[in-house]
This record gives C-alpha cells, structure tokens and sequence, in this order.
C-alpha cells in the first residue's frame, strides 16, 4: 500500500489511502487527520477521496454540512458507524446533498444509513 500525503484546499491533510481498508469520519474532529478511529476525518469528503475500491468509510453521528460525490471510478462503501444515531448531511445550497455520477466509470458504491435534510430540490441525484 502506498500512502501519499497532500495539503488539501480545506488545509486539512489529506491521504491516499485509508488505513486497513477502513476509514472513519466524525465531525468533532482535530485536523490534520490521518483516518484511522483514534484521529478520524472531517467530512465525509474527506473518507471518500481517501478511500480505494473495495474500502468502508465508517461515519460517526453528526452533522455534515456538504454535498457528497460519489464519481463512479471506485466501488467503496459509505455508511454510519454502529450507533442509533443517524449522521445527518446537509448543505447551505438546496441542492442535491448525495450525487452519484457514473460518467467516471461503472463502480458501484453503497450508502448506508443516513438522513438527508435541508433539500429544496433532490436528495439523492444519480447521473451519467
């Protein structure tokens, strides 16, 4: 596994690869981060460009104030961690807050277990 480290435009690091397959995300975090349990990410963005095919981001409760990509280049897995808590996304815009583009390619990837809130127009925007 290669890990690569880069400065992300929020200023939080960002890398290449989640650590054992398994990213974790919570929004009561301390960057810079490295994705593991003990030092999670910031926003679920954050999992998700980390994560490789075949990885699991795993989601504390909260609340994420973003729009969440998922460009089709890379089948993973996007889900709440073991709680009955849902984590909520939403974002200022009223736009679509989960967008699942396959114009990148055919992966399929999976998300699990959230509440999506805020929408004045989609939820959950899937497009090619």
């Amino acid at each position: 596994m290669i890990l690569g480290f880069l400065l992300g435009g929020t200023g939080h690091a960002v890398w290449a690869a989640c650590p054992s397959g398994t990213c974790y995300v919570d929004d009561n975090c301390s960057p810079p981060t490295d994705g593991t349990s003990a030092d999670p990410d910031c926003t679920i963005t954050e999992g998700i460009n980390r994560a490789a095919t075949g990885d699991t981001v795993l989601v504390r409760a909260g609340t994420y104030t973003e729009e969440i990509v998922f460009n089709g280049s890379k089948a993973i897995t996007v889900k709440r961690e073991t709680t009955s808590i849902l984590p909520k996304i939403t974002n200022t815009t009223g736009t679509a807050k989960v967008r699942f583009d396959t114009s990148g390619g055919t992966a399929n990837s999976v998300l699990d277990g959230f509440e999506i809130t805020g929408v004045n127009t989609r939820g959950v925007d899937v497009s090619a």
